[in-house]
């Protein structure tokens, strides 16, 4: 699996960058794929602070795998909590396209006569 993690007016600890990549190998045993170049993972946290208020986290972690691009967006108060929310998210998307069809790419003559969920 490939990852980038992009940050904008922040930076990312090496505590969280080892969370990051917690997740990301439970994250693999589930996309089990025989080439090294999918599934991409893209992280992106930009930190946003207006005045006295404490800061916020938002950012997007963009999964792509063939014939489908996920995205998990978050808007937390901490980076670990951000990266926990959005890989929640993944995963859910992930068990509710699990094994499901698509018609555009299957090289099946008759597209009708496919079931899908």
């Amino acid at each position: 699996m490939q990852f980038t993690i992009t940050t904008k007016q922040t930076n990312l600890t090496e505590a969280d960058y080892e969370y990051f990549e917690k997740f990301a190998a439970k994250l693999m045993k589930l996309t089990a794929w025989d080439q090294p170049d999918f599934p991409q993972l893209v992280m992106t946290v930009n930190k946003h602070k207006k005045g006295n208020a404490p800061a916020s986290y938002e950012g997007t972690l963009d999964l792509i795998i063939p014939k489908k691009r996920l995205v998990a967006k978050f808007n937390e108060k901490t980076i670990r909590s951000g990266i926990k929310s959005g890989f929640d998210k993944l995963f859910r998307e992930l068990d509710k396209y699990k094994g499901m069809h698509f018609k555009n790419d299957s090289e099946f003559p008759k597209h009708r006569l496919i079931k899908e969920k």
